[in-house]
């Protein structure tokens, strides 16, 4: 029997059943190739069989790189290993933007940049200059901690490289003025205290008040201090005897001292910790609501998480939330739950190999919780209407109270 020629998405590759045996080759590393340059790498390796693009999407960032249009982010043998010559090659290349996304959309993103050891002025700039236009997203946290210097970013939310919505909120930490602690500390004490100390301090000729802390910066819409963790009710644990890392420990929503509202639940988690799947109600907590600009089939809204405190609502970053309608919810425990015609709430799904968030925090901050009108609904998915594609159940909640705006 003779050869018979196949042909592949790249080509011609030829194959047969009795002459020309697959010999062994070492595949190359491809990553970070143009699909080209990959494609010649490979086949000059002695790569005879197909190379098959496969259709999974790469996301932004790959073994920290950010993979740009048209370069390889994956591939299968991975380099370095050894396999016979006529054997298929399987590579994944950028198809996306892989800096801005979700144009035009109230999911919209764009990838945050390092902002670490930049002051405050700076980082503003960098924002800017990267298109996080609206300061006033960006929240910033006096940090207590012996690495943080006064006006200098020691950490961020969310992360470097990472995506962050237009709309989201995002944090920057900066330490505390020295003098503005002693001047707290001062303000603490005892008058008669806080006055004979200053008598004795004070040099001779200068004034024996207290210094003055300097302004915060004004460039970001809210200074706040680091919130200490508050008194925690009985926690649940996990099987593994650690604390659990979501779910919240029962608090009661409150103001810090810098009077920002702060969700019920106490602190958030701001690390990583599991999944936040449908098993763990998505990470949501008691008393939270969804807060949504209106329900209309075909169009889909964003879905705030939101919390009410002295008769009001707000987001988790201590802000105002806007809604039309609030929706409390509950995670969908079989499709029948989802019924045509009917409004619900879904996790969008921006990256397939990031298909969960991983802290509480996210949870209750990310701009991808959306909401939308049911077109249909299969076994593991469901459609909605005016949105393209398929949706996971496990990553929808259904609506089972309404309130209106008044």
């Amino acid at each position: 029997m003779g050869c018979v020629a196949t042909t592949s998405k790249f080509g011609v590759s030829s194959s047969s059943s009795g002459s020309g045996e697959s010999v062994p080759v070492t595949i190359p590393n491809v990553f970070k190739m143009k699909k080209e340059q990959a494609i010649a790498e490979l086949r000059r390796a002695g790569v005879q069989g197909d190379i098959s693009e496969e259709s999974s999407l790469c996301g932004s960032v790959v073994e920290g790189r950010v993979i740009e249009m048209g370069e390889v982010c994956y591939q299968h043998p991975p380099g370095g290993r050894v396999q016979g010559s006529r054997l298929v090659v399987s590579i994944v290349v950028q198809t996306e933007d892989p800096w801005h996304g979700n144009v035009g959309t109230h999911n919209e993103w764009r990838l945050m940049p390092k902002l670490v050891g930049m002051t405050v002025d700076q980082a503003r700039a960098e924002m800017s200059r990267v298109g996080f236009q609206r300061d006033e997203r960006v929240q910033l946290v006096i940090a207590d901690e012996a690495e943080c210097k006064p006006n200098i970013v020691c950490r961020q939310y969310p992360g470097p490289l990472d995506r962050a919505g237009i709309n989201d909120g995002k944090i920057i930490y900066v330490g505390r003025d020295p003098n503005e602690r002693r001047h707290a500390i001062e303000e603490a004490r005892p008058e008669s205290v806080a006055a004979e100390s200053s008598r004795t301090e004070a040099p001779r000729g200068e004034s024996s008040s207290a210094p003055k802390p300097e302004p915060a910066p004004e460039s970001f819409f809210t200074v706040a201090a680091e919130p200490a963790p508050r008194p925690e009710r009985a926690s649940s644990a996990s099987s593994s005897g650690e604390k659990k890392k979501w779910g919240g420990n029962g608090a009661p929503a409150f103001r810090d001292e810098a009077n920002v509202p702060q969700g019920p639940g106490g602190p958030m988690n701001r690390g990583k910790g599991e999944p936040c799947t449908d098993k763990i109600d998505h990470c949501m907590r008691p008393g939270v609501w969804f807060a949504v600009g209106g329900v209309i089939a075909g169009r889909q809204y964003r879905a705030t998480p939101a919390f009410e405190l002295d008769k009001k609502w707000w987001n988790w970053y201590g802000q105002a939330a806007d809604y039309a309608l609030l929706w409390r919810t509950k995670v969908v425990e079989k499709p029948s739950e989802l019924v045509p015609g009917e409004p619900v709430v879904w996790l969008v799904q921006e990256d397939p190999r990031n298909k969960w968030v991983t802290n509480d925090f996210d949870a209750l901050t990310t701009s991808r919780w959306t909401s939308g009108v049911i077109e249909s609904v299969d076994t593991d998915t469901f459609r909605v209407k005016g949105w393209s594609g398929p949706i996971a159940i496990d990553t929808a909640r259904v609506i089972v109270e309404t309130k209106k705006a008044e």
